[in-house]
């Protein structure tokens, strides 16, 4: 029986290789697997599983058939940027300079594509020295409206230093400062003020644009990598902030109103990677405090925490992926 299970397996691996390879070379899948041509079970239909085969046949630099493959979501889907600049590419690799500039210029024109991705595509290099291909980048003028709808921005705020990944998270936490408008709370997972890869929350009033209150995380901790509002967890009246270190197996809730710490949750291993998402959930137990959840990654658990058992039990409830009708205890806070 075993025997029979890898003869299967390795039957359907072989199938599976030859059908990648068909497709590499321009073959119908059926046709490679030993079926007859008139079966097309691998056959594009969507604009998407054709801009998937322009990839595969670019890859083997079979340039014609991906451009017949980007030409065919086209039809299904004209409006398509990612396939007007794959055709760019591709047309740059087969040598054809006036078309890539031509089939660029129209992605560019949709403005919803990056197009600084041109310089990190190896098929575009023919054309950097060609001024038109500058001329393709984006320009501070392009971010000065950066949405499609007319918009008017309210609040702008700027990190600390490049490469701190400033904004990584921005949510709505409420009115902390008691100003009748409503708060929010970011973070920089790699801000190194408290060594490298430290993380750093930030807490800003939407009606002054002030920094409230800040707070830093440890070496390697990447504090801010979850952030959430977690609502009123110790009854003062104020939303308070829920915010994860993964990268120190922790997550803590801080006062909205001035960011001490009010709960530390600790992971049994540093390398389970907790914390990796955390948010507030609201009152689920009715003691009219907010409750919260934890993320697990390494395990795809969530784990459930009802602020109002923390002073009496100092265990909280155990809450699998998927399973919200369960609980066990477990001791999570340190």
């Amino acid at each position: 029986m075993v025997g029979m299970s890898r003869s299967l397996i390795g039957l359907s691996t072989t199938i599976v290789l030859l059908m990648i390879i068909g497709a590499l070379r321009g073959q119908p899948a059926s046709q490679t697997a030993g079926q007859t041509p008139g079966q097309t079970a691998a056959d594009p239909k969507t604009a998407r599983e054709w801009r998937q085969a322009a990839a595969a046949r670019r890859q083997a630099k079979d340039y014609d058939g991906a451009i017949a493959a980007l030409q065919a979501s086209l039809r299904l889907e004209p409006d398509s940027p990612t396939a007007m600049f794959a055709l760019g590419a591709v047309y740059a690799a087969k040598g054809g300079t006036e078309h890539s500039l031509e089939w660029l210029t129209r992605a560019r024109a949709t403005r919803r594509v990056d197009m600084t991705q041109m310089e990190a595509d190896n098929d575009l290099k023919s054309l950097v020295a060609d001024a038109r291909f500058a001329a393709l980048l984006p320009t501070p003028e392009d971010f000065a409206q950066p949405f499609v709808e007319p918009v008017s921005v309210l609040r702008e705020w700027d990190g600390e230093a490049m490469n701190d990944q400033f904004g990584w998270i921005a949510r709505n936490i409420g009115d902390v400062d008691g100003d009748t408008i409503p708060d929010i709370v970011t973070s920089a997972p790699t801000k190194d003020i408290g060594g490298a890869n430290a993380g750093r929350v930030y807490v800003y009033s939407t009606g002054t644009k002030r920094l409230l209150w800040s707070v830093d995380g440890q070496p390697g901790w990447q504090l801010g990598t979850g952030v959430e509002g977690a609502g009123d967890t110790n009854g003062d009246g104020v939303p308070d902030v829920i915010a994860s270190a993964p990268g120190g197996g922790k997550a803590f809730v801080y006062s909205g109103k001035d960011g001490r710490v009010l709960l530390t949750f600790t992971a049994d291993r540093k390398t389970d990677d907790f914390g990796r998402h955390a948010a507030g959930i609201g009152d689920i137990d009715g003691d009219g405090r907010g409750d919260l959840v934890v993320w697990r990654a390494t395990t795809g658990e969530w784990f459930w925490l009802p602020s109002s058992r923390r002073y009496d039990y100092g265990v909280y409830g155990y809450l699998p992926w998927g399973n919200g009708s369960q609980f066990r205890d477990r001791p999570l806070i340190r």
